[in-house]
């Protein structure tokens, strides 16, 4: 019976968004494939995306990016934590490798981890990367000036040319530095359109328009000031108390795929899960752009040509400036889903390499 290993980075729910909806889908085209997944996403949340339980392991060594806030890069605790994990990298590729091959894997998935990557190297499993982003790019973005970033940035892009396919879901970076790269069509789950129902549960009529405010990153961190418009009746986490038109996310009772789904509007940072989730099912879309961010730019240039959605700066992710984007946002038609169709062409690949 064939074993696939899939390593998540933990930076968000992002990797796991991206990574989840393809493992499911190979299992259900082939369920004897034994799968473990090695995250710090709960194991309940898996489960509920995947559709069963499955062996769940600690994640391998990762840093991605230490974060402030939602949209906050703390570049000088995140490069702190890579010359840390660096100092003997070898020696950290060498413990993954006793972690790893305890697993007795045939094939290794990393969303994107890289010290995992380079340990299937060094124990002769294959592995395939799939990821809109890699912590190299990422890395150079914020720590390029330390003294010790050209060294762990060589160790990086080392660990990653070990991969045997980088599968590229759209829209994602350009990843110029790495090598067996395959751009594919975007990758995501879809959500349910549950609005009858959620309209119920919130007591309002079709005349109320929905919005949704995701911007994931850490609890009770405010990144934008929700204006008062008459008819729109706002849903978020950690829903302020003193506004009755805000409602809280768990007040629905909708998991947020479903949620995106379900409203008229869906406001966001520049992320890819929701990004793609709000797309693919033709919901309109207001991004907050990061410029700071290096996925930022693909993903302006992506609205640019699918969906129908807008993107303003962070500095008007205010109640003024966006109650205009989102009154002109409504103005206009639902977009046309763009299907996630990288999912099958990911599986394809895995079920290759697994002789499934």
């Amino acid at each position: 019976m064939a074993h696939l290993v899939v390593d998540i980075s933990g930076h968000g729910f992002g990797h796991a968004g991206q990574v989840i909806p393809v493992v499911r889908d190979l299992l259900s085209a082939c369920p004897q494939v034994r799968v473990t997944l090695r995250t710090a996403v709960p194991g309940e949340v898996l489960a509920r995306h995947v559709g069963r339980e499955l062996p769940v392991e600690a994640p391998p060594a990762d840093i991605g990016m230490i974060m402030t806030g939602p949209m906050d890069v703390d570049a000088e605790a995140s490069a702190a934590a890579y010359a840390e994990l660096h100092a003997d990298f070898p020696a950290v590729v060498g413990r993954e490798a006793e972690r790893l091959a305890a697993l007795v894997p045939d094939l290794l998935l990393a969303d994107v981890p890289y010290s995992s990557i380079a340990a299937a190297a060094r124990l002769g499993v294959p592995a395939v990367a799939l990821s809109s982003l890699n912590w190299l790019d990422i890395y150079r973005a914020y720590c390029a000036d330390r003294p010790e970033a050209q060294r762990i940035a060589g160790e990086i892009r080392d660990a990653y040319a070990a991969a045997e396919l980088f599968l590229q879901p759209q829209p994602h970076t350009p990843m110029t530095e790495l090598t067996h790269l395959c751009s594919i069509p975007p990758i995501c789950r879809i959500g349910t359109d549950r609005g009858a129902l959620l309209r119920a549960r919130l007591g309002v009529d079709t005349g109320t328009r929905l919005v949704a405010v995701g911007f994931g990153g850490l609890p009770g961190v405010a990144v934008a000031e929700l204006p008062r418009i008459d008819g729109v009746r706002w849903v978020q986490v950690n829903a302020p108390h003193d506004r009755d038109d805000v409602t809280e996310l768990s007040a629905t009772g909708l998991d947020f795929g479903d949620l995106v789904a379900s409203v008229d509007l869906v406001v966001t940072k520049s992320g890819y899960g929701t990004l793609c989730e709000t797309l693919a099912v033709g919901t309109r879309l207001l991004m907050v752009s990061r410029p700071d961010w290096p996925e930022d730019a693909g993903m302006r240039a992506w609205l640019e040509r699918h969906g129908t959605a807008s993107v303003i700066p962070r500095a008007e992710a205010t109640a003024a400036g966006l109650e205009p984007a989102v009154r002109s946002l409504l103005a206009r038609p639902r977009g046309t889903p763009v299907p996630p169709e990288g999912r099958p062409r990911a599986v394809s690949t895995l079920r290759h390499y697994l002789g499934v």
